[in-house]
């Protein structure tokens, strides 16, 4: 748990860092798409760390203080990305980011889905298969009466 704190921790650092030293020299926004992404899927690590300490009952302590300087790094990528490349860029960073997260949940919904239909079809399935067995008992066994029968 710690650790993955820190590894969330660590990745907002190291991507702003390469964020500042590539935004000068980038030529486009494909030059520091790779740290503009490690600091959102870092800020998504955090969020997922804190509903995983509210579970177990972790201090949240750290988590809130890294989740605060993931804000500030996210506003600090911000106004060096506006500076650089223009508002309409970071506003189209942030329309994909929504986008993907909604794709996400979606397709996990859809997994989700996918896998309790698969689980009835087996019930069913089971279901089915346990009442002809118990079927071709009875009849095996009323079989087997009128044959014993004189």
């Amino acid at each position: 748990m710690v650790a993955e704190i820190l590894a969330g921790a660590a990745l907002v650092k190291a991507s702003i860092t390469g964020i500042k030293s590539a935004i000068g020299a980038a030529k486009d926004i494909g030059a520091i798409t790779k740290d503009i992404d490690n600091l959102f899927d870092a800020t998504k690590q955090l969020k997922r760390d804190e509903k995983q300490a509210k579970a177990t009952g972790a201090s949240a302590t750290q988590i809130v203080i890294d989740q605060e300087l993931a804000k500030e790094a996210i506003k600090e990528c911000q106004a060096l990305v506006i500076g650089r490349f223009g508002f309409n860029v970071w506003q189209d960073i942030i329309k994909l980011q929504k986008e993907q997260a909604l794709e996400a949940k979606q397709k996990a919904a859809a997994e989700r889905r996918a896998r309790e239909v698969k689980k009835q079809e087996m019930e069913q399935a089971a279901t089915v298969g346990a009442s002809v067995l118990i079927g071709i008992l009875v009849v095996g066994m009323v079989a087997v009466v009128l044959w014993a029968m004189p």
